[in-house]
């Protein structure tokens, strides 16, 4: 039941960060598809460990569309104690809030990458009592609503990996949770969907710097040199998965906010959500495949090399709807 009534989309894949976004704005009231109102192709070149962490299907942070949207900015709070981290979930919870926390998956039971990998995880806290705690936790198939105690959840977020990594901040004992908007910011008027739509579509056909047509090109001309150097060395395990994981949330949320705000709009963009939904499927497969082969044990290298010709469909796809976007609003 908890699932039901709170979880922020119930059938579909998020990476942790936004899913905890979808389950705390809805239990809120407010719109989730909001984290889905930018799209693009932007490229950073030379970023570690390799070009894919350069590649952006999204040109802003999730924070920014609560910000944009909401008037709201998600409260980071770092605690020194666990006695000050359950302080603080029951405080949000008393308000009728959801808390969410930070967790090393290497501590974390129902991590596949427990006791193999440390990587900051976020996850909601629905209740606890004194020896528990409710987490609400993965989506589409693999969502749970499950008890843990508060010791293995205590381990798993103060463990000092999770102070310095790629993930740029210090997870350790981390809370977040979105402030109520004011009344006058809780609903979206249509004007705004569709400023927003236009917004894209020329800032897209703009293309400045290593933005649109020009990013496509440059990623895939800096993949091809990458994989045609020495075997990529070291764990790309956590970098594979953020990046395919990010790739595949930012097409499923784009393709429902096109969907959503097509219909309110009354503008045909069905074959635009068609394509995006098609792209987040193809990221969601790499993704897995990805992860399978990393834990079959084959090279980095050649398993992304299999990748090439499916990156390329994918970008071709995206590019294509994001042109039949330009068609529509025109």
């Amino acid at each position: 039941m908890i699932l039901e009534e709170i979880d922020g989309f119930a059938d579909t894949y998020l990476d942790c960060v936004t899913n905890t976004y979808t389950r705390q704005l809805r239990h809120a009231g407010l719109w989730p598809l909001v984290l889905g109102d930018d799209w693009g192709h932007w490229y950073s070149p030379g970023l570690e460990p390799w070009p894919l962490a350069g590649w952006w299907g999204v040109g802003r942070p999730p924070e920014q569309a609560l910000t944009d949207w909401y008037g709201i900015a998600p409260r980071l709070t770092r605690h020194r104690s666990a006695a000050q981290v359950w302080a603080h979930v029951d405080r949000v919870l008393a308000d009728g809030r959801l808390p969410a926390v930070v967790l090393d998956v290497h501590h974390y039971p129902r991590s596949p990458y427990a006791g193999r990998h440390h990587y900051p995880h976020r996850v909601v806290i629905a209740a606890r009592d004194d020896a528990t705690a409710l987490v609400l936790d993965g989506s589409g198939p693999g969502r749970v609503a499950a008890r843990f105690p508060l010791t293995t959840l205590e381990t798993a977020m103060a463990e000092p990996e999770l102070a310095d990594g790629a993930w740029g901040y210090d997870a350790r004992r981390l809370t977040i949770d979105l402030p109520d908007p004011d009344p006058d910011r809780r609903d979206l008027p249509d004007a705004a969907l569709r400023a927003r739509l236009d917004a894209n579509v020329r800032r897209y056909r703009a293309g400045t710097g290593l933005a649109g047509p020009a990013a496509v090109e440059r990623f895939h001309d800096d993949l091809a040199a990458y994989l045609g150097g020495p075997e990529p060395a070291g764990d790309l395990l956590p970098a594979g998965v953020v990046t395919f994981g990010t790739l595949t949330t930012g097409r499923k949320l784009n393709a429902m906010f096109v969907a959503h705000a097509g219909d309110r709009l009354g503008i045909d963009l069905t074959t635009v959500a068609t394509q995006l939904h098609t792209s987040a499927y193809r990221w969601n497969v790499l993704l897995h495949r990805f992860m399978l082969g990393h834990r079959q044990g084959q090279p980095v290298g050649a398993l992304v090399r299999g990748f090439v010709p499916r990156l390329r469909q994918i970008t071709d796809l995206e590019t294509a709807a994001f042109e039949e976007l330009h068609r529509r609003m025109r």
